[in-house]
């Protein structure tokens, strides 16, 4: 893994905080991991845009249900 310990241990503890599942924080250390090995691309926008969505939908409806209230 290329990504620092202490940037991993942050996404966790973010992703932990905003009371989000630690599959989310999984997913999101992936796939900054394969952009900081250059596996992966920013520029790629379809591959982009495939990560943000599975990114959008690990994150729970609880936000969702707050924003309709």
């Amino acid at each position: 893994m290329n990504l620092d310990s202490r940037v991993i241990a942050a996404i966790k503890e973010a992703v932990g905080e905003a009371g989000e599942t630690a599959a989310l924080s999984q997913k999101i250390i992936v796939w900054l991991d394969s952009l900081a090995s250059g596996n992966a691309r920013l520029s790629d926008r379809d591959l982009t845009a495939r990560h943000l969505d599975l990114l959008y939908e690990a994150v729970s409806d609880a936000d969702d249900d707050q924003l309709e209230s």
